[in-house]
């Protein structure tokens, strides 16, 4: 079997401010993948779950320092 992966959800989190500086409610764009695989043994299957994210922090993590 080879491994499948497919976008479950997108959507945005909203999430309480930890501060009293940061605005009440923060929301943040997130997509979580499953990625669909054989398992260990015949006839079990094993689903990961992984959140992906957004495209602008993809690119300043892959950037060097």
């Amino acid at each position: 079997m080879a491994t499948l992966t497919e976008q479950l959800k997108a959507g945005y989190l909203y999430k309480r401010a930890e501060t009293r500086k940061a605005k009440p409610w923060g929301q943040r764009w997130f997509v979580l993948e499953v990625m669909t695989d054989a398992g260990p043994e015949e006839g079990t299957v094993v689903r990961t779950g992984q959140p992906r994210l957004p495209l602008s922090r993809a690119i300043a993590s892959a950037s060097p320092p």
